[in-house]
Protein backbone atom coordinates (compact mmCIF):
# COMPACT_ATOMS: atom_id res chain seq x y z
CA UNK A 1 0.00 0.00 0.00
CA UNK A 2 2.64 2.33 0.96
CA UNK A 3 4.20 1.51 -2.83
CA UNK A 4 0.61 2.33 -4.13
CA UNK A 5 0.58 5.39 -1.70
CA UNK A 6 3.92 6.66 -3.38
CA UNK A 7 3.00 5.81 -7.05
CA UNK A 8 -0.16 7.81 -6.51
CA UNK A 9 1.64 10.71 -5.28
CA UNK A 10 4.48 10.76 -8.22
CA UNK A 11 1.67 10.77 -10.56
CA UNK A 12 -0.25 13.25 -8.91
CA UNK A 13 3.70 15.23 -8.66
CA UNK A 14 3.65 14.90 -12.14
CA UNK A 15 0.66 15.45 -12.82
CA UNK A 16 0.76 18.98 -10.91
CA UNK A 17 3.95 19.69 -12.57
CA UNK A 18 2.55 19.32 -16.33
CA UNK A 19 -0.44 21.25 -15.25
CA UNK A 20 1.71 23.87 -14.23
CA UNK A 21 3.63 23.50 -17.47
CA UNK A 22 0.33 23.42 -19.26
CA UNK A 23 -0.86 26.29 -17.13
CA UNK A 24 2.42 28.45 -17.95
CA UNK A 25 2.60 27.43 -21.58
CA UNK A 26 -1.22 28.72 -22.20
CA UNK A 27 -0.31 32.07 -20.20
CA UNK A 28 2.59 32.64 -22.52
CA UNK A 29 0.31 32.16 -25.25
CA UNK A 30 -2.26 34.35 -24.25
CA UNK A 31 0.86 37.23 -23.14
CA UNK A 32 1.89 36.97 -26.91
CA UNK A 33 -1.97 37.11 -28.31
CA UNK A 34 -2.42 39.82 -26.27
CA UNK A 35 0.75 41.43 -27.27
CA UNK A 36 -0.62 40.65 -30.84
CA UNK A 37 -3.75 42.18 -30.68
CA UNK A 38 -2.73 45.34 -28.60
CA UNK A 39 -0.31 46.10 -32.35
CA UNK A 40 -3.29 45.40 -33.94
CA UNK A 41 -5.87 47.76 -32.12
CA UNK A 42 -3.15 50.37 -32.04
CA UNK A 43 -2.57 50.31 -35.96
CA UNK A 44 -6.32 50.21 -36.31
CA UNK A 45 -6.66 53.41 -33.94
CA UNK A 46 -3.51 54.97 -35.87
CA UNK A 47 -5.70 54.11 -39.16
CA UNK A 48 -8.93 55.72 -38.09
CA UNK A 49 -7.37 58.75 -36.39
CA UNK A 50 -5.92 59.45 -40.05
CA UNK A 51 -9.10 58.61 -41.56
CA UNK A 52 -10.48 61.02 -39.36
CA UNK A 53 -7.69 63.36 -40.25
CA UNK A 54 -8.48 62.70 -44.30
CA UNK A 55 -12.11 63.12 -43.60
CA UNK A 56 -11.85 66.07 -41.76
CA UNK A 57 -9.74 67.65 -44.33
CA UNK A 58 -11.84 66.73 -47.52
CA UNK A 59 -14.77 68.62 -45.42
CA UNK A 60 -13.15 71.04 -45.10
CA UNK A 61 -11.67 71.19 -48.92
CA UNK A 62 -15.36 70.23 -49.98
CA UNK A 63 -16.42 73.53 -48.19
CA UNK A 64 -14.13 75.69 -49.87
CA UNK A 65 -15.11 74.59 -53.04
CA UNK A 66 -18.56 75.09 -52.88
CA UNK A 67 -17.81 78.97 -51.41
CA UNK A 68 -15.72 78.90 -54.42
CA UNK A 69 -18.11 78.05 -56.32
CA UNK A 70 -20.90 80.54 -55.30
CA UNK A 71 -18.14 83.28 -55.79
CA UNK A 72 -18.51 82.12 -59.19
CA UNK A 73 -21.62 82.54 -59.16
CA UNK A 74 -23.03 79.00 -58.85
CA UNK A 75 -26.16 78.52 -57.06
CA UNK A 76 -26.24 74.77 -57.22
CA UNK A 77 -24.66 71.49 -57.43
CA UNK A 78 -26.44 68.71 -58.82
CA UNK A 79 -29.78 68.95 -57.00
CA UNK A 80 -28.74 70.92 -54.02
CA UNK A 81 -28.43 74.60 -53.26
CA UNK A 82 -24.70 75.77 -52.03
CA UNK A 83 -26.30 78.11 -49.69
CA UNK A 84 -27.90 74.72 -47.69
CA UNK A 85 -25.24 72.79 -48.16
CA UNK A 86 -23.21 75.15 -46.79
CA UNK A 87 -24.73 75.18 -43.47
CA UNK A 88 -25.27 71.57 -43.07
CA UNK A 89 -23.57 70.19 -40.17
CA UNK A 90 -23.46 66.20 -41.65
CA UNK A 91 -20.62 65.40 -43.76
CA UNK A 92 -20.54 66.34 -47.42
CA UNK A 93 -20.40 63.95 -50.86
CA UNK A 94 -16.38 65.24 -51.46
CA UNK A 95 -16.47 63.15 -54.79
CA UNK A 96 -19.58 65.04 -56.16
CA UNK A 97 -18.52 68.04 -55.68
CA UNK A 98 -14.98 67.75 -56.32
CA UNK A 99 -16.48 65.95 -59.67
CA UNK A 100 -19.05 68.95 -60.55
CA UNK A 101 -16.15 71.21 -59.46
CA UNK A 102 -13.23 69.89 -62.05
CA UNK A 103 -16.18 69.61 -65.28
CA UNK A 104 -16.90 73.68 -64.12
CA UNK A 105 -13.29 74.40 -64.36
CA UNK A 106 -13.22 71.79 -67.73
CA UNK A 107 -15.79 74.14 -69.64
CA UNK A 108 -14.45 77.57 -67.94
CA UNK A 109 -10.98 76.38 -69.59
CA UNK A 110 -12.72 75.26 -72.75
CA UNK A 111 -14.64 78.97 -73.47
CA UNK A 112 -11.54 80.65 -72.81
CA UNK A 113 -9.95 78.20 -75.21
CA UNK A 114 -12.72 79.24 -77.67
CA UNK A 115 -12.61 82.69 -77.12
CA UNK A 116 -9.11 82.63 -77.92
CA UNK A 117 -9.03 81.08 -81.07
CA UNK A 118 -12.06 83.57 -81.82
CA UNK A 119 -9.55 86.23 -80.69
CA UNK A 120 -6.66 84.98 -83.12
CA UNK A 121 -9.01 84.33 -85.90
CA UNK A 122 -10.55 87.48 -85.57
CA UNK A 123 -6.80 89.05 -85.91
CA UNK A 124 -6.10 86.83 -88.96
CA UNK A 125 -9.02 88.01 -90.76
CA UNK A 126 -8.47 91.02 -89.94
CA UNK A 127 -4.91 91.38 -91.29
CA UNK A 128 -5.45 89.51 -94.25
CA UNK A 129 -8.40 91.99 -94.98
CA UNK A 130 -6.08 94.42 -94.65
CA UNK A 131 -3.81 93.05 -96.99
CA UNK A 132 -6.14 92.73 -99.46
CA UNK A 133 -6.84 96.60 -99.10
CA UNK A 134 -3.39 97.56 -99.30
CA UNK A 135 -3.16 95.20 -102.14
CA UNK A 136 -6.35 96.54 -103.99
CA UNK A 137 -4.39 100.37 -103.08
CA UNK A 138 -1.93 99.28 -105.01
CA UNK A 139 -3.30 98.06 -107.98
CA UNK A 140 -5.62 101.34 -108.33
CA UNK A 141 -2.69 103.79 -107.81
CA UNK A 142 -0.64 101.84 -110.61
CA UNK A 143 -3.30 101.53 -112.76
CA UNK A 144 -3.43 105.18 -112.49
CA UNK A 145 0.14 106.78 -112.18
CA UNK A 146 2.39 103.31 -113.12
CA UNK A 147 3.45 105.04 -116.92
CA UNK A 148 3.94 108.40 -114.89
CA UNK A 149 6.27 106.65 -112.09
CA UNK A 150 7.97 104.62 -114.35
CA UNK A 151 8.65 107.48 -116.90
CA UNK A 152 9.82 109.82 -113.73
CA UNK A 153 11.95 106.59 -112.86
CA UNK A 154 13.43 106.08 -116.70
CA UNK A 155 14.57 110.20 -116.35
CA UNK A 156 16.14 109.74 -113.28
CA UNK A 157 17.79 107.21 -114.34
CA UNK A 158 18.86 108.62 -117.33
CA UNK A 159 20.68 111.91 -115.60
CA UNK A 160 22.58 109.88 -113.38
CA UNK A 161 24.09 108.41 -116.35
CA UNK A 162 24.61 112.09 -117.89
CA UNK A 163 25.67 113.28 -114.41
CA UNK A 164 28.35 110.05 -114.28
CA UNK A 165 29.56 110.89 -117.61
CA UNK A 166 29.99 114.62 -117.16
CA UNK A 167 32.33 113.63 -113.81
CA UNK A 168 34.25 110.63 -115.80
CA UNK A 169 34.96 113.99 -118.88
CA UNK A 170 36.26 116.42 -115.85
CA UNK A 171 38.51 113.56 -114.45
CA UNK A 172 39.94 113.01 -117.75
CA UNK A 173 40.65 116.51 -118.27
CA UNK A 174 41.88 116.85 -114.66
CA UNK A 175 44.31 114.45 -115.19
CA UNK A 176 45.79 116.07 -118.00
CA UNK A 177 46.15 119.23 -116.18
CA UNK A 178 47.76 117.46 -113.58
CA UNK A 179 50.33 115.75 -115.73
CA UNK A 180 51.18 118.73 -117.46
CA UNK A 181 51.57 120.32 -113.43
CA UNK A 182 53.64 117.64 -112.66
CA UNK A 183 56.18 117.42 -115.47
CA UNK A 184 56.73 121.27 -115.08
CA UNK A 185 58.05 120.68 -111.61
CA UNK A 186 59.96 118.19 -112.93
CA UNK A 187 61.72 120.73 -115.35
CA UNK A 188 62.05 123.12 -112.47
CA UNK A 189 63.95 120.62 -110.47
CA UNK A 190 66.32 119.56 -112.98
CA UNK A 191 67.18 123.38 -113.41
CA UNK A 192 67.57 123.69 -109.69
CA UNK A 193 69.98 120.87 -109.38
CA UNK A 194 71.81 121.63 -112.89
CA UNK A 195 72.78 125.76 -111.54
Amino acid sequence: MTQNKELITKDLQQEMENLIKQREKEEQEKKVQFEIQKQKDETMRKRNELMDKLNSTRQTRARQVLQELKDRGYNKVGNDRIETLLKREDDLDYDFIMTFFQNVRRLELERLEVAKNKKVNDVEIWSRALKEEECLAMKVYCEKNGNAEMENIRKAIQEKHVKELETKHALQSANEAFNSYKQRLLQMRRQILLD
